[in-house]
């Protein structure tokens, strides 16, 4: 049972709508479940606070609608005998079964208005209902509508947005890498009332359907250093706009110090102005990847298929977007490649990490050793512009052989005298990526503790037959002296 508020734009709003869900019934229903369903109706209206007299006093043009309600096909089957009880009942049914988070899907191009309008009474219902909100859309018009129904609700929304992976989408990305079409995320909760919100767009920055992603994203991360708050508007029925404004606040993180960014979506209509504008207010927000508990990842090992380590890899992603900070136990070599793999794969931001021996878990058996894992904890670094931009030319490059040892010792010393060493490994070699990492572990212990962190990245090698062979690249410095998080 959900309320559906009055739409204030694009179009003149539809009388308010009570939509219940209940089984078709095969016969005519009894007075009892007549009077339940009535009782519930009548719970949700005092649910949603709605004042007294608000049917006279909706804007809609034509004579005053009471509420319609509807009964479609298909529903859950127990609600039924839910309305047919009695009001305590039905009251204490409903806040047992309310979901904390609620998924909803957008609809896309070209969607009708009453589906558009029965989207956003969706939203509107769940957010009233506490619930959290979680939509990911995929293209501009279905962030337009996500973005809409975020602020036409009965109060403004609170949401947070970030860079998800859509493994099913053939088309690709927006960078045009031929990988899998990227979406959004957003997580919404209620917001203030609309006499909270803050209307005001005088100092905010307007956006248009020309308006740069990453421009924007950049102005972005650059206001939010020295201000709390970043106000975003555009006109509420352009579409375009409204998508660059959800990438680039995505994006914006990554661009600044890592920390996450919280928003609040409104609209105002001002006077003269026919279409209203849509608002977006980004605020900052605490850095959870400093001051919140680390992410355990666990990464595949040797018998995960590929959608595991897809899934994998978008999970690191995420977090280190958000900037959190990410916390592995690599044990074998499979798990350890694919741990690197991922890392080596991240965007915008390089994926810097400090890694270190540790004993696994578990207790050693008979008096035998007890096993040792790898400990690899990372957080976001500086961006890819600014880790490009390192004269490589004055450090040595190192290849991978079998002993661990002396490559830990030559790793050393070539950091105590340069700064910084590349370590090069043939990516598709399992043994050598593991050797590459336990080197870098073994750091500390051959050069007295001597702290060191380590960026990945993808590359091209000779193979010796005259080709090329993908190759991953350890850049490995001392410890805190790349931008970005600590590591």
């Amino acid at each position: 049972l959900a309320y559906a508020p009055p739409m204030p734009y694009p179009r003149p709003p539809p009388p308010p709508l009570l939509l219940l869900h209940a089984p078709r019934f095969r016969a005519f229903p009894s007075h009892r479940a007549m009077r339940g369903c009535a009782v519930v109706a009548s719970a949700v209206v005092r649910r949603a606070r709605l004042p007294v007299g608000i049917w006279s006093a909706l804007p809609v043009s034509g004579p005053v609608v009471p509420p319609v309600l509807l009964v479609p096909r298909c529903c859950c089957r127990g609600f039924a005998s839910e309305a047919a009880s009695s009001s305590e009942a039905s009251a204490s049914s409903s806040s047992t079964h309310k979901a904390e988070r609620v998924v909803l899907y957008p609809p896309g191009a070209n969607a009708p208005s009453a589906k558009a309008d029965k989207f956003a009474g969706l939203v509107a219902a769940s957010l009233q209902d506490g619930s959290q909100v979680e939509m990911n859309p995929i293209g501009s018009p279905a962030m337009w509508h996500c973005l809409r129904a975020l602020s036409v609700g009965p109060c403004s929304a609170d949401f947070r947005v970030n860079w998800v992976s859509n493994a099913q989408s053939p088309e690709s990305s927006d960078a045009g890498n031929g990988e899998a079409r990227r979406a959004l995320r957003l997580l919404a909760r209620k917001g203030a009332p609309w006499e909270e919100f803050d209307k005001n767009i005088s100092g905010g920055c307007f956006v248009t359907r020309g308006t740069q992603v990453e421009q924007l994203a950049k102005k972005l991360a650059l206001e939010l250093r020295g201000n709390d708050c970043v106000t975003l508007h555009t006109w509420a029925d352009a579409e375009e706009a409204v998508a660059v404004m959800l990438k680039a606040i995505a994006i914006a993180p990554s661009l600044g110090d890592g920390a996450p960014v919280r928003c609040s979506a409104g609209s105002v209509r001002k006077d003269g102005q026919e279409v209203p504008r849509v608002i977006v207010h980004v605020f900052k927000a605490p850095n959870r990847g400093a001051a919140g508990p680390e992410f355990v990842a666990y990464p595949p090992g040797g018998a995960a298929d590929e959608e595991r380590k897809k899934v994998f890899n978008d999970t690191v992603r995420s977090r280190l977007t958000e900037g959190q900070t990410i916390v592995m136990e690599c044990r074998g070599r499979d798990a350890t490649a694919n741990a690197m793999a991922a890392l080596a794969s991240v965007r915008l931001r390089t994926g810097r990490f400090q890694v270190r021996w540790v004993d696994a878990f578990g207790d050693a058996r008979d008096g035998g050793p007890v096993p040792r894992a790898l400990r690899v904890r990372v957080s976001s670094g500086e961006t890819w512009e600014e880790f490009n931009a390192i004269n490589f030319s004055k450090t040595r490059r190192l290849q991978v052989g079998k002993d661990v040892k002396a490559l830990a010792l030559a790793i050393g010393s070539e950091v105590k005298k340069l700064g910084g060493v590349a370590v090069h490994a043939y990516a598709d070699s399992l043994p050598c990526v593991f050797s590459a990492v336990k080197a870098i572990a073994s750091v500390s212990t051959e050069h007295s503790g001597m702290s060191v962190d380590c960026v990945p990245s993808f590359g091209w090698s000779d193979d010796g037959a005259g080709g090329k062979s993908r190759s991953i690249r350890f850049y490995v410095r001392r410890a805190g002296k790349g931008g970005g998080g600590g590591g």
